[in-house]
């Protein structure tokens, strides 16, 4: 027994030496993880072979009430890991499929054969019920309690940059500033007109009438409401994703817009279905500047996706590449503040078609 011991000595050494090292190595993680600070490691964990040490990471991982996705590694020092599985309650899913994890290999040099350690689990399981980690090797099994990194979205981008910079300048000029689709309709609405006046002149639009509407009128058709190039400022808030043809309304703002004038427009880019039948867009930052930019004889000022979301795959799709969904970026809004810097132009066929080339190419 005490022969057993000694030889175990220079191993237990490495483990001490490895976790050290295994701290650089978190650190340098969490630095190269893009929206996912802080990180979080067990080390080390609960061993059931007497003289085997488990250690393992998560590098990714989401839950729902549908179950729970975990992908990081998981070694036990020199002795083969086999099959690996995640655990709840009665429910259980393993794979034996181990796959290398070279970045790992320098802190555990000692990782047969040649640092296969990754693993990736899906376990459908009861919500919020613990979640254990299993390490099958030739010496018996470890577990240890599954501890999910805390994830959190330090992307602290909104458009209240953008919206008080464009009520600022409408209120510098007291212009005459024009929201469309200006009407209250529920709780996430309400009425900016105190934001503006006094000094501004300020006009609610809407396509149809209601308490504080100004103007009754179709965004596609504006300039048939008001007279071109006499508005200072235009702007939407929630309405471009409701406009059948918002290229026609980009260059029904414009027209509407006197020169220097300027629009800000905020809208939707991931967000549940709403307001149907007429839900018809989800925009991104890019859709934005080909809607205001010098194809329509906007100049940007300000442009960007805010509000991080998450989205998760119903329980039927999900599997490979689908599982990954969850940890991809979403974002609730996007927006955009632009000035008018020539007349639409009508639409640059050429310039769409160059944006179009920029789709990616086949790796």
């Amino acid at each position: 027994m005490l022969k057993r011991a000694a030889r175990l000595v220079p191993y237990f050494r490495r483990v001490e030496d490895g976790l050290i090292a295994m701290r650089a190595h978190i650190a340098a993680l969490e630095a190269a993880m893009d929206q996912r600070a802080p990180i979080q490691a067990y080390l080390p964990p609960v061993a059931d072979a007497p003289g085997m040490q488990i250690v393992s990471f998560i590098d990714q991982a989401w839950c729902d009430a549908g179950g729970v996705f975990v992908n990081g590694w998981v070694h036990a020092g020199p002795i083969p890991v086999r099959r690996v599985s995640i655990q709840s309650g009665t429910f259980q899913a393993e794979t034996a499929a181990l796959t290398l994890r070279p970045d790992v290999v320098p802190h555990y040099p000692m990782i047969p054969p040649e640092g296969a350690a990754g693993f990736t689990l899906y376990l459908a399981c009861d919500a919020l019920t613990p979640v254990t980690l299993t390490a099958y090797t030739d010496h018996g099994p470890g577990s240890t309690p599954l501890h999910i990194p805390r994830l959190t979205t330090p992307d602290g981008v909104t458009a209240d940059g953008a919206t008080d910079a464009f009520i600022a300048a409408m209120r510098a000029q007291a212009g005459t500033v024009l929201e469309l689709g200006a009407r209250v309709v529920g709780s996430m609405t309400e009425n900016w007109r105190g934001r503006f006046e006094p000094p501004c002149r300020y006009l609610a639009n809407d396509i149809h009438p209601g308490p504080g509407i100004d103007l009754v009128g179709d965004a596609h058709t504006l300039t048939a409401h008001v007279a071109p190039g006499t508005l200072d400022g235009i702007y939407s808030i929630a309405v471009l994703e409701h406009l059948a043809a918002p290229w026609r309304a980009a260059m029904e703002i414009n027209r509407a817009l006197k020169l220097g004038g300027e629009t800000l427009h905020i809208t939707h880019q991931t967000w549940p279905v709403h307001e149907t039948p007429n839900d018809f867009f989800r925009m991104s930052d890019q859709a934005l500047r080909s809607l205001f930019g010098p194809s329509t004889g906007f100049e940007v000022l300000d442009c960007a996706m805010a509000y991080p979301v998450t989205i998760t795959p119903p329980p039927g799709l999900r599997h490979s590449a689908w599982l990954m969904v969850p940890l991809g970026r979403g974002y609730g809004q996007s927006y955009i503040r632009a000035r008018k810097v020539a007349e639409a132009p009508g639409w640059d066929a050429q310039a769409m078609a160059e944006t179009s080339r920029a789709y990616p190419l086949p790796a």
